[in-house]
């Protein structure tokens, strides 16, 4: 009841102010160019700063056409809106204005009784300011609204901001409303995503909140992607998962002087972590302050620390796992981030109509969060979160290794078949894998072609790459994509074959749009391009590896489009024809490379070996070192343009203008230092640093980023190890978990009671900051960790389907060869190795006697187990 009265007191206020953006003396100021300037005119030569400064109550600011793909960069200091003014970045139909506050400033600033309905944009590297209640507090990275305002977003994403509080948005009182709109990659102390306090009242529907983190674990009451304290959050169809705070993960409700309610159906709030309680809701059980409504259909996996009887509405769900595809910024040309379905999800076609509807006017959805073409329910039931499933509810699963076509992809299907079947469906498709299908898929003798359509593949992103793995059997290529964007995550293409042609493992050509995430390509061959030819489009690769691929000219990867990597090691690979050819990576169109290793990488008489670029190339945090070639070993500059924006490590100075790699904390002329390729834990292959590697903590951490999206790397290429460990991240794809002390090696063997060897289990080691490193077990169940910090504490764990193991807590310090584990029928209390049979560990627990503190490492074991929890 109390939400029914709040709804009818504030009705009115939003009617006032969408009047207001339309009224009949509206007046159109449109942007004319991406740089910063404020003459206040605006006229011909009119920049967003301008514009906004002229637009009076009831006007629209709006963009010209011929700025696409500019970058509209503020000079150091937010935009200040007084007025209530709508801006439209719709550039074309498909391309919206992309703004940046440059890491230097907040973006947008409304101040106190001024509104915004911004559509149509992307905000990014927005850095908050002094708020007016508190200056010495920065607030609100993209959007600070003050007190008394409005703010709207309609297909808005908001990428890659930070603030202490509200790192995306920080909404104080008035009424605001996001729709079709995306959070991703922002990072704050609370509010990861969006702050809400003190008589805000949120409408939100069709929006994904993902991948925001905590930025530190200072604030008294942690995070939450969403933070509600003190106001009301009405939540329809939105999807929360995959954020990281101190509590409530995914949503914070903190008790205040007005009451904090909020109202959720039809949403999904999954897979969010906290170093405290509630990983997905952290709920203040205050009577009358703190109210938590469902109204059905929604998803919450960890429903723990909530009131038994909230989430038991109809439809909803608890203790499940949504099963969503990866974050696919692309989809249906939409700027925002999604999440797909995948096969089996729980969330398909299980919400509630009445409840698909935008809470600010009750009127129903009638598409999801990517807008026109993308209807809201598809097959007669509205889908869970801000994605629809468009598919028909078609579950796309293969279901063998062996290679077959007729055309059906039923309960017996190949890869083949599922791409044919994902052709025949509207919309973007999802192609997973039943638990029994992993190994070497067979293809036939032929590649798999992938034309004029959108599919996500989905491997094992959980697991070591090589779990899964598309084989050309040395004959074809593995993929070919015409007119298609593909999204292929956790597995490896090896042994593709083009012969004459282009790309040994994969051909995107005709526009086809790419992204490997997790992805192993090796031992592929071509007569160009050994791994993969990327022919126009925009594509995205990132915490992958590209190795021992050969080919005599770009002897690994190629890109006459728009590239954008990081976190990848393109490592090994070499000159097929006897020396003659060139560049690991060949850039003819635009490159830009973030916290990348490219390195060993051989031709012995061609020119350039790790890196040909006669086009624009852009690098940071990046190492090219120890490349072979007669010209130009490590980078040849054939014509356009190489950047860098700092954080480089380039091992020999030939091939490049002199001053080049000039900026901050830039390296020439040294050798960084790397290890051998290796599975050092996590998905992929890395090459670790050595100790005292002059890569260690001297990169640019504001270039460790996705320069797809622009959103923060949150961890190295392994994808468990955080990318910033000692306050400065690392150069190159490895993050150094021990940057001033030897490194010890952690070994040992998984096995059953009968001491067979169990394959393929995972063991986690996690250190007392709750950082966990997973390695898979191999042949006959051995498994080694390498570079673990001396003299730390462990709790070292075995993830299995089929078994159960005992905690192991352990002090490693030094090389630990016989870290073994026993399956056991029932899981039993954690417990220590003998220092007796093990040297390196020493026995932290039980204490020498009853609540006593050896040396005061009980409180240390309990507080690691609180930070696991």
């Amino acid at each position: 009841m109390r939400i029914q009265r709040l709804h009818t007191l504030i009705l009115p206020i939003v009617a006032i102010f969408f009047i207001s953006i339309v009224s009949a003396n509206a007046a159109t100021w449109t942007v004319t160019k991406s740089t910063d300037s404020n003459d206040n005119v605006c006229d011909v030569d009119c920049s967003l700063r301008e514009a906004v400064f002229n637009a009076d109550s009831g006007d629209t600011v709006d963009f010209n056409a011929n700025l696409i793909g500019q970058t509209f960069t503020l000079g150091g200091t937010e935009i200040v809106i007084t007025n209530r003014i709508t801006i439209d970045g719709n550039l074309d139909g498909v391309n919206v204005a992309f703004i940046s506050g440059s890491n230097t400033s907040r973006i947008f600033r409304i101040a106190a009784g001024g509104g915004l309905a911004l559509r149509n944009a992307i905000l990014v590297q927005g850095v908050g300011g002094p708020g007016s209640g508190n200056p010495n507090v920065n607030v609100g990275g993209a959007i600070y609204s003050e007190v008394s305002t409005s703010l709207s977003l309609d297909r808005v994403a908001i990428r890659g901001n930070t603030a202490e509080l509200g790192g995306g948005v920080y909404l104080s009182t008035g009424t605001h409303h996001i729709t079709n709109s995306s959070f991703t990659g922002n990072s704050a102390e609370s509010g990861t995503a969006i702050n809400e306090i003190d008589g805000a009242t949120l409408f939100m529907s069709n929006t994904t909140i993902s991948g925001n983190f905590l930025s530190n674990d200072m604030g008294e009451f942690g995070g939450g992607a969403l933070v509600n304290r003190g106001s009301v959050a009405t939540i329809r169809n939105c999807t929360i998962v995959n954020n990281s705070a101190k509590t409530g993960g995914g949503i914070a409700m903190v008790p205040a002087f007005n009451p904090t309610v909020v109202n959720i159906g039809n949403s999904i709030v999954a897979g969010n972590t906290a170093t405290g309680n509630g990983p997905d809701i952290r709920y203040f059980p205050v009577p009358d302050a703190v109210t938590l409504t469902s109204v059905g259909g929604n998803l919450v996996q960890d429903a723990a620390n909530l009131p038994e009887t909230t989430f038991m509405q109809p439809n909803d769900l608890t203790g499940v796992n949504p099963l969503l595809g990866p974050t696919n910024a692309g989809q249906g040309g939409h700027p925002i981030a999604t999440h797909t379905l995948q096969a089996g999800s729980p969330a398909r076609n299980a919400g509630r109509n009445q409840n698909a509807v935008d809470p600010l006017t009750n009127e129903p959805l009638t598409t999801e969060a990517r807008g026109a073409g993308f209807p809201r329910i598809t097959d007669g039931i509205v889908d869970m979160g801000a994605f629809e499933d468009q598919s028909g509810n078609t579950s796309l699963v293969v279901t063998k290794n062996a290679n077959s076509n007729d055309l059906v992809c039923d309960t017996d299907c190949s890869l083949r078949e599922a791409v044919h079947q994902a052709g025949l469906n509207f919309g973007t498709e999802t192609i997973t894998f039943a638990a029994n299908v992993f190994g070497t898929l067979a293809l036939g003798g032929s590649e798999i072609l992938i034309q004029n359509q959108n599919v996500n593949i989905v491997g094992y992103p959980d697991l070591n790459a090589e779990t899964l793995i598309a084989s050309g059997n040395d004959v074809n290529r593995v993929l070919r994509l015409n007119n298609a964007t593909v999204n292929i995550s956790g597995m490896t293409f090896a042994n593709g074959n083009a012969g004459a042609g282009f790309g040994g493992a994969i051909l995107a050509e005709n526009n086809s749009n790419l992204t490997l995430d997790k992805v192993i390509v090796r031992n592929n061959f071509a007569a160009a391009y050994g791994a993969a030819h990327l022919s126009g489009g925009t594509h995205r690769i990132i915490n992958s590896t590209i190795n021992n691929n050969s080919a005599n000219t770009g002897l690994a990867l190629s890109t006459s489009g728009t590239l954008n990597m990081a976190n990848t090691t393109v490592s090994g690979n070499f000159d097929a024809d006897g020396g003659t050819g060139i560049g690991a990576i060949f850039v003819t169109g635009t490159a830009n490379i973030r916290n990348s290793t490219i390195a060993f990488n051989r031709t012995s008489g061609g020119t350039g070996g790790g890196i040909f670029n006669s086009g624009t190339l852009n690098m940071g945090n990046t190492i090219v070192s120890n490349n072979i070639a007669a010209n130009s070993p490590d980078i040849h500059q054939s014509s356009g343009s190489l950047t860098s924006v700092g954080g480089n490590l380039v091992q020999s100075t030939v091939g490049f203008p002199g001053g080049t790699f000039s900026q901050t904390n830039d390296t020439t002329g040294v050798d960084p230092m790397l290890a051998t390729l290796a599975d050092n834990g996590g998905a992929v292959t890395t090459q670790l640093l050595q100790p005292l590697s002059p890569a260690i903590n001297s990169g640019v951490n504001a270039n460790a980023i996705d320069p797809f999206d622009i959103s923060v790397l949150q961890f190295d290429a392994r994808g468990n190890v955080d990318r910033i460990i000692n306050g400065t991240v690392d150069k190159g794809s490895f993050e150094s978990l021990i940057p001033t002390a030897a490194s010890v090696t952690v070994s040992g063997r998984v096995t059953t009671a009968d001491g067979s060897g169990i394959t393929r289990a995972f063991v986690v080691l996690t250190d007392s900051n709750g950082t966990t490193r997973r390695v898979m077990t191999g042949s006959f169940g051995y498994f080694r960790f390498a570079e673990v910090e001396a003299g730390e504490t462990y709790v070292a764990s075995v993830e299995s389907k089929s078994f159960s193991f005992a905690h192991q807590i352990v002090v490693i310090t030094e090389d630990l060869s016989e870290l073994n584990f026993i399956a056991e029928e029932q899981a039993t209390p954690s417990r220590i190795r003998s220092a007796a049979a093990r040297s390196a560990a020493i026995p932290i627990w039980p204490p020498t006697a009853e609540g006593s503190d050896t040396d005061g490492q009980t409180g240390q074991y309990s507080r690691l187990i609180h930070r696991l929890r």
